[in-house]
């Protein structure tokens, strides 16, 4: 809160089911309101474990089965493949779940697709998604892969997908200030999510229900979050199933296996540490040397951050809350959860029960090999061409002929144009005789250096995963030659 992350603040720690403690600081609104442990704060990304929770209770009735073609219910879907030669192969929901379909990471464009009606979507899926590498063989972040979840639970019930969640799972739990609008019931109220402009904030608008409320669009508390990450940590318990339980313990223990491991090395590994980990379905799953199996899943949306993780072995569980867009309050609630292992570590019997939980995460029922994707879609070198021709000389309109429509929304493309000529400033007069070739990181990303008089321009983009894809995010770092050897440049 020194720092101004965020307006404010809200952490609960859990133990069992129990709210143990809280922190809450700052202000939701322009009035100054104070956060409470039922204040509702969008949750983004931690969405998607109920969106996995929905498909697991339609696959225990025998509804579906995540093995299915998502073109079984979605015949509109058209998939275009990463390159000639390399075959898409079938698409499943199992894929979709466990974040391994093949399709190319999507933030921050989708967090701008919400409200996006059925009618549009479908029309975006039946003009092709582009695919970076062949389906069930390597992690990549999708938000489009779990709105695609949310159009196939419509589909098998005949329900909306938030009328669904909202049947299935908020009312069984008493998650009652839990919903997909903001006007969720909430007694300590709904934040308003704000983004940083220099040194103001600028208030976000809330987006209403649609297409892609499956990937990040419920509103949520302290309180119903951390019910429902003990919930699900309640799987791991040994006692009688509950009877009312809208989901067996087994299927959320399914959830929290590790189903697609994460390279650590990759751009796209979003998991904190080094530790060994991956995806389930709809949850991050951490495999800690020294305190075992850890779950959780983080959040960030325009105007908020949220996280939600816990340790089945010993009942804790943190979630945490932040009113300012991709404030990152994962990182905070990951160090409480883990001070509060540090804790109790010298007690025998939760050693005892941390080996166990090891024993959990460390042989998954399903790990698929992060095999490469395919190189860089012609559409990626294209536009680094145009980058370059910004670089040299700004032009507004070619600029918006590249960018998807967050890019704007996300940040004024004055504000870009202004960054990126104070990185040259830094870096002084490019040699363009020297071009870096660069490195597709996917299909879908690449990356590559620009040598100055004075130091490097590293470039970033990432395009979104569209039949004609746009520019989604577009980044410059400026790094300044050491001064003792010009030749070196200093390492970020």
């Amino acid at each position: 809160m020194r720092r101004r992350m965020a307006p404010a603040l809200a952490v609960g720690v859990f133990n069992g089911n129990r709210l143990q403690r809280t922190v809450l600081e700052g202000k939701i609104d322009d009035a100054g309101t104070p956060p409470q442990a039922d204040t509702a704060f969008r949750i983004a990304s931690c969405t998607k474990s109920f969106t996995a929770a929905a498909i697991l209770i339609l696959r225990d009735r025998g509804l579906l089965e995540l093995d299915d073609e998502v073109v079984t219910y979605l015949p509109h879907l058209r998939l275009l493949a990463p390159s000639a030669d390399i075959p898409y192969g079938p698409l499943t929901l199992r894929m979709l779940l466990s974040m391994s379909g093949g399709m190319p990471t999507d933030d921050p464009w989708a967090d701008r697709q919400e409200a996006m009606p059925d009618a549009a979507f479908e029309e975006l899926l039946a003009a092709g998604i582009r695919l970076v590498r062949k389906p069930g063989t390597g992690y990549e972040y999708s938000n489009l892969g779990y709105a695609m979840l949310g159009a196939v639970i419509a589909k098998v019930t005949g329900t909306a997908y938030i009328e669904v969640v909202r049947k299935e799972l908020l009312e069984p739990l008493g998650l009652l200030s839990t919903g997909f609008d903001s006007r969720v019931p909430a007694n300590g109220g709904v934040a308003k999510g704000y983004s940083r402009r220099g040194d103001s904030w600028e208030l976000q608008p809330f987006t209403g229900p649609g297409a892609f409320s499956a990937i990040g669009g419920l509103f949520s508390t302290v309180n119903d979050l951390g019910r429902w990450a003990t919930w699900l940590a309640d799987a791991f318990n040994d006692g009688p199933e509950e009877p009312a339980s809208p989901l067996s313990r087994a299927s959320r223990r399914e959830m929290q296996r590790l189903h697609v491991l994460v390279d650590p090395e990759s751009p796209a590994t979003a998991m904190a540490g080094s530790s060994a980990g991956g995806y389930g379905l709809g949850l991050r799953i951490l495999n800690d040397p020294e305190r075992g199996l850890i779950v959780g899943h983080s959040g960030g949306y325009p105007g908020f951050s949220s996280h939600m993780t816990w340790h089945p072995a010993s009942g804790y569980a943190v979630v945490g809350f932040e009113n300012a867009t991709y404030a990152n309050v994962g990182v905070l609630v990951r160090e409480v959860l883990g001070a509060e292992l540090d804790g109790q570590s010298d007690n025998s019997a939760s050693a005892a029960a941390m080996a166990s939980s090891r024993e959990i995460a460390a042989f998954p029922s399903a790990v698929q090999p992060a095999l490469p994707s395919s190189g860089p879609w012609p559409e990626t070198l294209a536009a680094r061409a145009v980058v370059e021709r910004l670089i040299r000389e700004w032009d507004d309109p070619l600029a918006r002929s590249i960018f998807a429509a967050n890019v704007e929304l996300d940040e004024a493309i004055v504000s870009r144009r202004d960054q990126l000529q104070s990185a040259l400033a830094m870096v002084g007069t490019l040699d363009w005789g020297a071009v870096d070739r660069g490195r597709s990181v996917t299909a879908a990303r690449h990356e590559w250096l620009l040598t100055g008089s004075a130091g490097t321009l590293r470039c970033e983009l990432l395009l979104t995963p569209e039949a004609a894809p746009k520019v989604q995010t577009l980044k410059f770092t400026a790094n300044i030659f050491a001064a003792r050897d010009a030749a070196e440049p200093v390492r970020p």
